[in-house]
């Protein structure tokens, strides 16, 4: 499957937005079904991250720019139906090979970056997906490994996830998201837990509910 994108797409985008990305699709599904666990994990020894879902299951369709689940879901970050394309084409652009691991149709997606016959020779993001059968299969039915991700790689999306910090300091709970209050966090701006922006003028730092605020589709602007 080929997608009409350009491999300099969203050209300012880093391996840590790619993983953004990711982990944005993965917590949208599990609010959208509280049974599809998101499941995340980073191997240092084999500099391999690994993001799922318990439940989900990727179809082709899912490749066609602007296809989504969750048009007017209030409660997901991710509304535009591009989010692990471009992460993906992202990743491959930054030389981080990704593998999707679709249990539940029994496939296995390896995209690549290939020069493209239809497109006059220029390098397309294309997926290559074969029917495979696994000797075992784990508990998450869909697993996208991302590879070559250094500590100091790693160190840098652990500091634009709140979901991988173990400890955030003093937090006010409120019913429109959290108030961050240690000093890291000045005027750091997250939504559901994913980094956005760094605005001037905040004492804290807020993690804001998705359904409270509108997020451009690079999520470098609220």
């Amino acid at each position: 499957y080929e997608l009409s994108l350009t491999s300099n797409y969203v050209r300012d985008w880093d391996i840590t937005d790619a993983v953004r990305e990711f982990f944005q699709n993965a917590l949208d599904q599990e609010t959208q079904n509280s049974e599809n666990t998101a499941y995340y994990n980073y191997d240092a020894t084999t500099e391999t991250m690994t993001i799922g879902n318990r439940l989900s299951v990727l179809s082709a369709k899912s490749l066609l720019l602007g296809h989504t689940s969750k048009n007017d879901n209030d409660f997901t970050v991710g509304q535009f139906g591009e989010g692990y394309k471009i992460a993906t084409l992202v990743a491959l652009r930054t030389g981080h090979p990704v593998t999707i691991y679709n249990y539940g149709k029994k496939e296995v997606w390896r995209p690549r970056m290939v020069k493209s016959r239809r497109y006059e020779g220029e390098q397309i993001l294309t997926f290559f997906t074969e029917k495979h059968v696994f000797t075992s299969v784990p508990h998450n039915n869909l697993e996208i490994t991302i590879e070559n991700i250094s500590e100091e790689e790693y160190h840098l999306i652990v500091e634009t996830n709140l979901h991988l910090q173990e400890e955030r300091g003093p937090v006010n709970s409120t019913l429109y998201g959290d108030i961050l209050r240690e000093e890291r966090y000045r005027g750091r701006i997250y939504v559901n837990g994913l980094f956005i922006t760094q605005l001037e003028g905040f004492e804290f730092g807020y993690d804001i509910k998705p359904a409270l605020i509108d997020v451009d589709r690079d999520r470098g602007m609220v």
